[in-house]
């Protein structure tokens, strides 16, 4: 996916700067505003967090505001849907449990900062990165004191990523277009995990953006 995007950013620098000058009230228009950006794509874990997780769908949804004409900021969720994975070990209140991974969610709810670039009257190149808190939600309840079911356990622990996403506009204020997307998730952080469980995925795919 970086080599295509290489290709066609590279082709359109050279071929498009009269059309750059045409076009900036069209672009200022489209990106001037509120935006909200809808994803769809695969999660691929790294390293050891591939022992547990398998290959798996994401969707994500995104609300965002311009800081300046290039700078963005969003609000937002991006969540992994488990289908084939393994079983692991968490460990709470002194206690240990065995989870199945196929019937939790994981994910992250956190705040991104983009820096988007007109590369022709039509293409925007943006590089964003993203703070927030990463989760496993498990199948495993909590005990509750009253007859009910209790919450979910899950682990949460802090979550770093940075992406890189190649945009083309299809109306005014809309826009579909490419991503890839590194994350950083120590789970073993507050030491419900093993220190070996990973921490690292990718996540690539399509966006909408209006």
């Amino acid at each position: 996916m970086i080599f295509i995007m290489s290709i066609i950013v590279h082709s359109t620098y050279g071929q498009n700067n009269k059309e750059l000058s045409d076009s900036i009230s069209e672009y200022e228009y489209w990106n001037y505003g509120m935006s909200i950006t809808i994803q769809g794509g695969i999660w691929k874990p790294l390293g050891n967090l591939d022992r547990t997780f398998d290959l798996n769908p994401n969707i994500g949804l995104k609300w965002g505001l311009p800081i300046t004409k290039q700078l963005r900021i969003e609000l937002g969720t991006s969540i992994n849907i488990p289908i084939n994975s393994e079983s692991f070990e968490y460990t709470t209140d002194d206690t240990t449990f065995i989870a199945n991974s196929k019937n939790t969610v994981n994910g992250f709810l956190g705040l991104w900062v983009s820096n988007e670039n007109r590369i022709s009257t039509k293409l925007i190149l943006n590089k964003y990165f993203g703070l927030g808190i990463g989760f496993i939600q498990t199948n495993n309840k909590e005990p509750t004191l009253k007859n009910g079911n209790g919450n979910n356990y899950s682990i949460e622990t802090v979550n770093l990523n940075f992406g890189i996403g190649l945009r083309k506009i299809v109306f005014i204020k809309r826009s579909i277009g490419l991503y890839l997307e590194y994350n950083f998730s120590p789970y073993s952080l507050f030491g419900k995990v093993n220190n070996n469980f990973g921490y690292s995925s990718i996540i690539t795919g399509v966006s909408y953006r209006f």
